[in-house]
């Protein structure tokens, strides 16, 4: 089941959707709001089963990536 949504994005919202389109290669602005979504899900999933996400860092250095409300 497919269902449509239209929403209101600022400025900076669009500048994300269209840098994430960039770095995903993708071909519009909704598969690139659609990967967003699938991503931030999945993170939010392994977080809430009591992972742990980490960022290792060009120069070696390990960063926690903490997701406010989770």
């Amino acid at each position: 089941m497919a269902v449509e949504v239209k929403m209101t994005l600022s400025e900076r919202d669009v500048e994300r959707v269209e840098s994430l389109r960039d770095m995903l290669h993708a071909q519009n602005k909704a598969f690139a709001v659609l990967a967003a979504v699938d991503i931030s899900h999945t993170l939010a999933q392994k977080v809430k089963e009591g992972g742990t996400l980490l960022i290792r860092n060009r120069d070696g250095r390990v960063e926690q990536v903490v997701i406010n409300g989770l």
